[in-house]
């Protein structure tokens, strides 16, 4: 009995490493190879999410990366749990973003809740303004209603991009 166990056992383990992994869904796009390099300074920039962005809307896709030591992100595409290397074929806006400790909240809830509309206004103004200041990445190239960033993915021949970080600020 402790061999048939162990020999099932070892079947499974064979059969999922011999890649019956999750199947590409229906619709998933094609894909290609996407480097994008961030640099500060001239210097490699590591930590800095890259996500892009599709023309036509990322539907159900996260397209995105993340800089290595190098200033180097290679690009995946996921949908659920099946992920591809490469970015989706065609044209995608690319925002670059870097964590950073946004500070509290300086108000209660009960405070605010006294606030006349403009009140509210000049303090949400105040305090995004005072959170940008605090951003290591430029909002110009961090949001995607505002980044000029994109790069062109094409078939066969994929896409790299080079930001320079010291252009944006």
């Amino acid at each position: 009995m402790r061999t048939l166990t162990l020999i099932t056992l070892l079947l499974f383990v064979t059969l999922t490493l011999s890649g019956c992994g999750v199947p590409r869904p229906a619709n998933f796009p094609e894909t290609a190879p996407c480097k994008i390099t961030v640099l500060q300074d001239g210097k490699p920039y590591a930590d800095v999410a890259i996500t892009l962005y599709r023309e036509e809307g990322n539907g159900a896709l996260a397209i995105s990366g993340m800089t290595n030591s190098s200033g180097v992100a290679i690009i995946e595409t996921s949908w659920g749990r099946y992920v591809a290397k490469g970015a989706p074929v065609g044209l995608c806006k690319v925002t670059a973003d870097k964590s950073f400790e946004v500070p509290p909240e300086t108000v209660t809830p009960e405070e605010s809740a006294l606030w006349t509309q403009e009140e509210a206004a000049a303090y949400e103004a105040k305090r995004a303004a005072e959170i940008d200041k605090l951003r290591i990445i430029p909002k110009k190239i961090a949001e995607i209603s505002l980044t000029p960033l994109t790069v062109n993915v094409e078939s066969g021949k994929g896409a790299e991009l080079t930001v320079n970080v010291e252009e944006f600020q």
